[in-house]
């Protein structure tokens, strides 16, 4: 598959800014709103996970940067992003942090909460104490928010995007009448925007 060459530049800038700007902290935070494109991921009716992930990955990504931060997204528009691409972009940008930004689904309607995804355990040895301690910290950062979720922490069979920086977050399930209102609420979603940059910032 061959390299794009505006992703391998945006790539470069975002590294250079990450060193440069006198306002970056301990370097580049990488989101990745999964899915887009012909993946729309989890469907409910009108709801797809690919737009819903998209439009909270940039209230997320306008957080991160009021904090200091530099970020990249993997994507900034509805299409689908190769793997491939998004390993090249963490091999380039080496960011501090990965947060991949998903919904589940469920054939039980009844079935909601925030499911945080990290690296195997044999992976852990490679991360840095904060890398480390950043899952439990965001459970207890997100179980606070009102109206409470359920907060769950779970291990991947193999690292996200191949690395164990990575963590997976599904955000709710969008077969749930609740937590698709939730997360489909831009006041909602400002709120667990914050949150999240604030749990970052705590540990970095």
């Amino acid at each position: 598959m061959k390299a794009n060459p505006k992703r391998i530049l945006f790539a470069a800038v975002s590294a250079l800014l990450a060193l440069c700007s006198p306002l970056a902290r301990a370097g580049t935070v990488m989101l990745d709103p999964g899915h887009g494109g012909r993946d729309s991921g989890a469907t409910v009716d009108q709801a797809k996970e690919s737009e819903i992930m998209l439009s909270f990955a940039k209230v997320l990504d306008a957080e991160l940067k009021r904090k200091g931060y530099v970020t990249n997204l993997t994507r900034d528009t509805d299409e689908l992003v190769p793997l491939n691409s998004k390993r090249q972009t963490i091999a380039d940008v080496k960011p501090i942090i990965v947060l991949g930004l998903h919904l589940s689904s469920s054939k039980d309607p009844n079935e909601r909460g925030i499911r945080i995804f990290r690296s195997p355990k044999t992976e852990d040895e490679k991360l840095l104490l904060e890398e480390r301690e950043l899952p439990d910290h965001l459970v207890k950062a997100l179980s606070a928010i009102e109206p409470k979720q359920t907060v769950t922490t779970h291990r991947l069979g193999l690292p996200y995007l191949n690395t164990p920086k990575a963590i997976l977050l599904e955000l709710g399930f969008l077969t749930n009448a609740e937590d698709r209102k939730l997360i489909t609420d831009p006041a909602y979603q400002q709120k667990l925007a914050t949150v999240l940059a604030e749990a970052i910032n705590e540990l970095y």
